[in-house]
C-alpha cells in the first residue's frame, strides 16, 4: 500500500481536475513501481536457474533450445551456441518411435510433466545418464509454447551401484559369477521353468 501526499495553502485549489491529475500521476508511479519489483524477479528467476545445480535447458514449441544454464553446458560438454537450436532426446521424436518418447508425448498430451531416465552422449563422446524431466509450458490458447528441461546427472550414482553389484555378484579375484549369483540366477530359471512347463538340470561337477 503507497500513499502519495500533496502540500496545498488552499485546499480550494484542488479541484475536480487537479485530483484527476493527481490520482493519475499517482496511477503512473504505481505502475512504474510494479514494473520495477517484476523486472527485479526476473532477474533473481534468471540468476537462480544460471546458478542451479541442475541442469535446466528452455525450448520452444518445437523442442528447440533456446537457452540452457551453466550447469547444462557441463554436463553435456557443449558450449551455449552449440547447445542452442538443438532438439534434445526424446523431444527430437515426435513420431513416438520408442516407448520412452510414447510415454513422455502421452503424458504431455495430457498436461502433465514427463520424468524418466536418459542416456546421452558429451561432445568428447563419454557417455552420462540423467534423470530428465521436461514440462510443457501451454499459452493463454492451451497451445504448447515451451519445454521447460531439468535433469539430474546420474552417471557416478549408477556407476556406484554398478560397482557395488559386481561386488556382490562376481569373485573379486576371477570376475567370474559367485555363490549369491549362481543362486539367484537358479532361483529366477526355476520359476521360469514352473510357468512354462519345461525342467530345468542343475550339474554338480567336482
Amino acid at each position: 500500500v503507497g500513499a502519495l501526499g500533496i502540500n496545498v495553502e488552499d485546499p480550494r485549489q484542488l479541484n475536480p481536475s487537479t485530483i484527476a491529475t493527481l490520482e493519475g500521476i499517482a496511477s503512473w508511479i504505481a505502475v512504474a513501481i510494479s514494473m520495477n519489483r517484476g523486472r527485479q524477479r526476473e532477474r533473481l528467476l534468471a540468476a537462480a536457474l544460471a546458478a542451479a545445480a541442475n541442469s535446466v535447458a528452455i525450448t520452444d514449441a518445437r523442442g528447440r533450445i533456446s537457452w540452457v544454464n551453466d550447469s547444462y553446458l557441463s554436463t553435456t560438454g557443449t558450449t551455449f551456441a552449440e547447445a542452442v537450436g538443438r532438439i534434445p532426446e526424446p523431444l527430437d521424436d515426435p513420431l513416438g518411435r520408442s516407448p520412452q518418447s510414447r510415454e513422455m508425448w502421452a503424458a504431455i498430451s495430457n498436461n502433465r510433466s514427463w520424468s524418466g531416465e536418459v542416456n546421452g552422449r558429451r561432445a568428447d563422446g563419454d557417455l552420462y545418464r540423467v534423470i530428465k524431466t521436461i514440462t510443457p509450458l501451454f499459452s493463454s490458447a492451451d497451445e504448447i509454447e515451451h519445454f521447460v528441461i531439468i535433469q539430474e546427472d546420474v552417471s557416478e550414482l549408477r556407476e556406484t551401484e554398478s560397482r557395488l553389484e559386481r561386488a556382490t555378484t562376481r569373485d573379486l579375484l576371477t570376475g567370474l559369477p559367485n555363490r549369491r549369483s549362481f543362486l539367484d540366477g537358479l532361483d529366477d530359471r526355476m520359476l521360469s521353468s514352473a510357468s512354462d512347463g519345461h525342467w530345468t538340470v542343475v550339474a554338480c561337477l567336482n
